[in-house]
């Protein structure tokens, strides 16, 4: 049901609940501090005309209402006019009055013809260091400073809240432990939150006013959340560009380009947790998408983290058509310095800086998530580099299946180790085969890959590659067929080196057709070994139960960095238990 309501009230489509104690609310808005203004004035709820609406006006509406900042004054009924009869008309606030009641105006039923006053303010809650604008650690702006909130009790409740208040979609995750960073030091603002999920903002929810414990709440235990995003990048296998699309009543539409342009890129590319822009891409150049077309016009800065806190002239268009659909190409959040493409020191683009990531805790796995999503093949060596900025990730914890490294866990820990991470990833990959070990053989070379030509392909040749590739050297030399581009052909190899790229040949571009590219089949490595496991645990938990043993597993699965495919399981003894007592412990 959180959900439910949740589009309801950021997608306006229908009346928020009248609050019979509050003489101004927000309807229809984009998110809790933003939508047309009703007041409430002799006993009923009714619009406000727009003639003469003003900033001042404006900036009294999101004081009242417990916002930021006046972001904009909306006219022309850009939240819908209702249909509630108009109860105050030419307003005169001088932008100090706490209650837009109690400003200057015309009162009663008031006949106007533009009876859509709107506003959209800032919200008074953040989210900090996450994966995009929709994700990260949870700062509220209370007693005139920004602080961060306690996750002592913080549930999916809160975060719905959090998710709402700041225009993102469902909550989809709370994060406890300070999962997405300590902050920069700022007090707590709220401890022991507990929200019912329907509040329309984290200052409306319950929450402690006692002083703050520090055995229970400290730096270490900010509260973050992992909400839906209601922007989108479609058509592309590239998590950085795309045709763009925005979620409203309850579907997702597509971007006109008219005005689109580079603030209005740079605003998507920060809200979808990339780097900075490459192109604002016009003409349906991602593709022709299909539905509506929600937006055209817009005005963004290029400061606001969401696309929908800019300014938009028009939602809903029926002149645009899918023809002049907006895409954008933003550079990826991870890059590699000091090396190549493919090798070099790890850094991460975090808080609109590029930064380093901290050697502590760096494996290979965290390794293989950062090749993979550089398209740089698989992992060839990770090391360490002595550190010259403060790192903007310490102690990255990946599982494996993360699409980026901003995914993966990490802790806002300093850097102990005082040490960039760095890794090089290899630069040669066999694809469309049957197996890891065998396939067509593909180069990376100024910053692509393409194929290797077979003239002159044979046993050797396939032998440094399976070598690199981690594979048994017995190999057959084999031709291939990829639809793309060719690097290198006449490949010499002796058969000792360890990189394809080290055999003499002949690099250039278009060597040979598809038909003549050329692979190879080794075979996979397979080892087995067996391990005796001693435990020390608590009596009361039984080692054998089947959830414990395959928490147990894959804990150690976890821990093993290893660069291969490999799988792990038990041995049962002759009593059918795979732990024993140690006083009867036998080799497994």
């Amino acid at each position: 049901m959180l959900y439910s309501m949740w589009l309801v009230l950021l997608l306006g489509l229908i009346h928020t609940t009248p609050n019979k104690a509050a003489s101004v609310q927000l309807v229809n808005g984009f998110y809790s501090c933003s939508g047309r203004v009703e007041v409430f004035y002799s006993g009923q709820w009714g619009t406000v005309c727009e003639d003469d609406w003003t900033m001042e006006d404006g900036e009294v509406v999101c004081r009242e209402m417990g916002c930021g900042s006046l972001n904009e004054e909306k006219k022309g009924s850009f939240f819908g006019e209702g249909s509630l009869p108009v109860l105050m008309n030419k307003v005169k606030c001088v932008g100090t009055e706490s209650s837009l009641i109690d400003c200057p105006s015309d009162k009663g039923q008031i006949s106007c013809d533009k009876k859509g006053a709107g506003v959209i303010c800032a919200p008074n809650v953040g989210l900090m260091d996450g994966f995009d604008s929709c994700s990260g650690r949870v700062e509220v702006f209370k007693d005139g400073q920004w602080g961060t909130v306690c996750d002592d009790s913080w549930d999916l409740s809160d975060a719905a809240v959090v998710c709402r208040e700041v225009g993102c979609g469902d909550a989809v995750e709370v994060k406890r432990g300070s999962y997405f960073g300590r902050g920069s030091g700022g007090p707590i603002k709220m401890h022991g939150v507990n929200c019912a999920g329907s509040e329309l903002m984290l200052s409306s929810c319950v929450s402690d006013n006692g002083a703050v414990d520090p055995s229970v709440c400290d730096i270490s235990k900010c509260a973050g959340v992992i909400c839906q995003s209601l922007t989108r990048l479609v058509n592309s296998d590239k998590p950085c560009f795309g045709r763009v699309e925005v979620y409203l009543a309850g579907e997702w539409g597509t971007v006109c380009d008219g005005g689109w342009d580079e603030k209005d890129g740079i605003v998507v590319c920060r809200e979808m947790g990339c780097g900075g822009l490459i192109e604002a891409i016009k003409d349906a150049r991602c593709d022709m998408g299909s539905g509506p077309v929600w937006v055209k016009d817009l005005e963004c800065l290029n400061s606001e983290s969401m696309l929908r806190y800019c300014k938009i002239k028009e939602w809903k268009l029926d002149v645009c058509g899918h023809e002049k659909d907006s895409g954008i190409n933003c550079q990826y959040p991870v890059r590699l310095t000091g090396g190549s493409i493919c090798s070099g020191v790890v850094e991460v683009y975090r808080g609109g800086l590029w930064g380093p990531v901290c050697y502590d805790g760096w494996d290979l796995t965290d390794a293989a998530v950062v090749c993979r999503e550089l398209d740089c093949g698989g992992v060839s060596e990770i090391n360490s580099a002595p550190i010259q900025i403060p790192a903007k990730m310490n102690n990255v914890n990946c599982d494996g299946s993360e699409s980026t490294l901003m995914r993966c866990g990490w802790s806002a820990q300093t850097c102990s180790s005082n040490l960039n991470a760095t890794v090089r990833c290899r630069s040669m990959m066999v694809v469309n085969g049957p197996s890891r070990c065998s396939g067509t053989v593909q180069i990376l070379h100024s910053g692509s890959w393409g194929a290797v030509c077979d003239a002159g392909w044979d046993v050797k040749d396939a032998q440094v590659v399976c070598r690199e590739l981690g594979c048994v050297e017995v190999a057959l030399a084999v031709s291939g067929l990829l639809a793309q581009q060719s690097w290198m052909t006449n490949v010499d190899c002796q058969g000792g080196e360890n990189s394809l790229t080290e055999c003499n040949c002949n690099f250039g571009s278009n060597l040979c057709g598809p038909e003549s590219h050329a692979g190879v089949i080794c075979e996979e490595v397979t080892y087995k070994y067996r391990l005796r496991i001693e435990v020390t645990g608590d009596p009361a938990v039984d080692p054998n139960d089947p959830e414990i043993k395959d928490i147990i597993l894959r804990k150690i699965q976890e821990k093993l960095q290893v660069d291969k495919n490999f799988t792990l399981s038990w041995k049962s003894q002759s009593n059918g238990n795979i732990f024993q007592p140690k006083k009867s412990l036998k080799s497994l």
